[in-house]
Formats: C-alpha cells, structure tokens, sequence
C-alpha cells in the first residue's frame, strides 16, 4: 500500500449483484495486508440489509450460533429491519456507510417522479461522507447507487474507478465513464464500446472466495439435487412456473429453492399442500447470503436467472446450469451474458416466453437424466472462473 492512511471506498447497491463483488475485493485488500480501518463501504439502505456476508455479526457470534452449516429454511430475511454499521469480512469489521440513491425506471411509476430529488439528497450525502473520510480512491460498482457520490466524488478531484458486471455496459456506467480513470469489465473487450477502450480493463468479475473451495454440506437423502436461484430479488414467473410442477419435481429429486422475499408466502403455502415425505425434499429460502454457497455446491443442476455475478458464481463452483435470462432486463443483458456462456458450452439458455410449466420441467427432467452432459457443461463452466478478477482490481486501486 502507498502509505498507512491510504483509504479506500466502495460503493454499490440496489441489488445482491452491485455488492457481492465489492465483498471479493475487500476480501483480496484484507488478505494482502490493507488495514479494515483503511476500507469503507457505501451502500443503500436495502442492500445493506440483505445478508450478503456477515452483516453486523461478529465473528463471536457467528461462531456461538454454528457457523454456517446449517442452513436456516424459509429464511433469508437477512438483517431486515436493522440500520447496519459494519459488515464482517474475513472476521474484520468494514465501516458502512448508507446514502439515497434514485433510480428512473423505464416504465412510468411515481416514483420517477421523486428520482431526481433522491439523486440531490444522495449527492449532498456523498458530498458530506467523502469529505468526512477522504478516500484516497473509489471503486464504483454501477447501478443507480453509484451515481450521487460519483459525482460528489468528481467534484472533489478524487480518483474514480468503475466496474462492469454485465456484457452490456450498463446506463449508469457509461454516464460515469468520463469521470473514471479506468473501467473493469467482466467480459472480453469487444463486448464493449470502442470509444472506452482506452479506460477499459478486463479485470473479469470478482467472486467471494469461498465459492472457489466451498464444499457442500452434508445430506441425508438418495435423491439428486436441483437448485432454482431466482437471484437477490425472486423471479415470480420462474417460481410459478416450478410450483405448478411442485409434486412431480419432488416425486423424482430433492429441490431447493430460492424464490425472493416478496414470493416466500406463495411459496409456502404451496408446500404446506404436499405430504409431510414430499415437505422434506423442497427446502424453499426467501434470500440466502452467507449461505448460498453451500446450497450451489450440494445441486447437481441449477435453474439461474443470467445476472453475470450469479453465472460467475456458478463458474466459480462449477455447475451445471440452465440460464433463464430476466426477459425485460436493461438492454437485454442478462440473455447477451447468457449467449457468452452458452457459446462456450457452459449453459443451456431457454428464453421464458418460450416455456410453460411442462416444457420447463422437461428441459430439467432431461439434463438430469444426462450425466454426460451436465458433466461437459460443469468442465466448460469453470474455465470461464475468473480466479483472479479480485486481484486485479485490489492491484489496481493500490
């Protein structure tokens, strides 16, 4: 490090998928030597909430409570309720920091309409918290979030580093673009716009390093298993499609199912329906954080949303897995980071318009069915493992 009051501030939020990655590289600062009090984390107030990696629990207290391997069902609910101040990483504790951010959607809602007074409040929040920490660099994640201290951080003549998660470069990074010495990016370069190549750095996507070495937990049960992972935020169609299928999935394997908080009702009512035999196969989650990782290492086949965190999580383990990619996602990102996997052989891309409930559930019965296949896609996956995208970006912000 540059001298022993280097400071450096993440920001990122708005879903699982803009602070994961910051997580990773914290990780990576932490594990070469950067002090925690030197590292600050900016977020908002929902993101903060969720339960990505130890928020606001002690090392103490996560080993008083077990740890993680048992994992808690229809749970999830993360740190709900709470104002965070710290998130425990690697067993230090990071300072966090909460902002209002404003996001325009591309469909009318009222909402819209307090947007523009959100990004004024996030800007003299930001404007206030650097002014209070003066970081020495900022890496951004994206997303609306980002934007407020961004601009509060230009306005300051601080460094400013972005990174790209998807194949498409997001809206909120390419208005951020200009005030970004460099820009790391998660897919090849000629994914993204020619008049950035000079900022660009493929950096790849920085993963938590417990999906790199994690083994699952144990089970009891004969059964093969299938993981349904919605991402941060449930996926209400992909959820309907399965429960409508619910008895005949848990007549043939174990199903484990991550369906987003808003949906975690439906859900269990649906179980409530079935035998108390079948109830013991469907291990249904509103959110899980610290322990995902151990729900994707037990599946032998996962059904994904295409957020490129989650599908470089899942390269990370490496697994077999069918991309269902968000079908009205910004730019349509999820089904061109979807189209780079399947191009490598390391998924089996369905669009949702073309399924039902029963061509879905054929789709899964015949991959299971194949251990051939799923086997060459769980090998082709895990070449695109970006092992070192961490590294890389620490390097760079030190």
């Amino acid at each position: 490090m540059k001298n022993p009051n280097y400071k450096i501030l993440f920001v990122g939020g708005g879903t699982g998928g803009h602070v994961t990655p910051l997580i990773a590289v914290i990780e990576e600062l932490l594990t070469s030597g950067v002090p925690s009090s030197s590292i600050f984390l900016v977020t908002d107030r929902e993101s903060a909430r969720m339960d990505y990696h130890c928020w606001q629990v002690s090392p103490e207290r996560a080993a008083s409570s077990g740890g993680n391997d048992k994992l808690s069902e229809a749970s999830g609910r993360g740190c709900r309720g709470r104002k965070p101040k710290a998130v425990y990483v690697l067993g230090h504790q990071i300072e966090v920091h909460i902002i209002t951010g404003g996001k325009f959607n591309r469909f009318f809602t009222f909402e819209n309409l307090l947007t523009p007074f959100k990004v004024i409040a996030g800007f003299f929040q930001s404007l206030g918290l650097l002014r209070k920490i003066r970081p020495d660099v900022i890496l951004a994640k994206g997303a609306y979030l980002s934007a407020p201290l961004v601009y509060a951080a230009s306005l300051l003549h601080l460094p400013i580093y972005l990174h790209e998660s998807d194949s498409v470069m997001g809206t909120t990074n390419m208005r951020l673009a200009k005030y970004a010495q460099k820009i790391f990016v998660s897919f090849p370069l000629e994914y993204y716009d020619d008049e950035l190549k000079d900022k660009l750095i493929e950096s790849g996507l920085p993963i938590r390093r417990r999906f790199f070495n994690e083994e699952p937990f144990e089970v009891n049960t004969q059964y093969k298993k299938i993981l349904i992972w919605g991402g941060s935020q449930g996926a209400d169609r992909l959820n309907r499609l399965i429960i409508e299928r619910l008895p005949d999935y848990l007549k043939n394997y174990e199903l484990y199912h991550i369906c987003g908080e808003k949906n975690l009702g439906y859900c269990e009512r649906a179980k409530s329906n079935f035998t108390s035999e079948l109830q013991s196969r469907y291990h249904l989650y509103g959110f899980l954080g610290r322990e995902i990782e151990k729900v994707v290492a037990v599946a032998d086949l996962v059904i994904s949303r295409s957020g490129a965190t989650s599908l470089f999580e899942l390269a990370a383990i490496g697994k077999a897995v069918i991309a269902i990619p968000y079908p009205i996602s910004a730019s349509n990102h999820q089904y061109k980071n979807a189209e780079y996997f399947e191009k490598k052989g390391a998924v089996v891309l369905l669009e949702e318009k073309d399924l039902d409930d029963k061509e879905l559930m054929n789709e899964i019965f015949s991959l299971m069915e194949n251990n051939i296949e799923r086997n060459d896609l769980r090998k082709n996956i895990l070449n695109l493992a970006p092992k070192d995208a961490a590294r890389v970006v620490a390097n760079n912000l030190l």
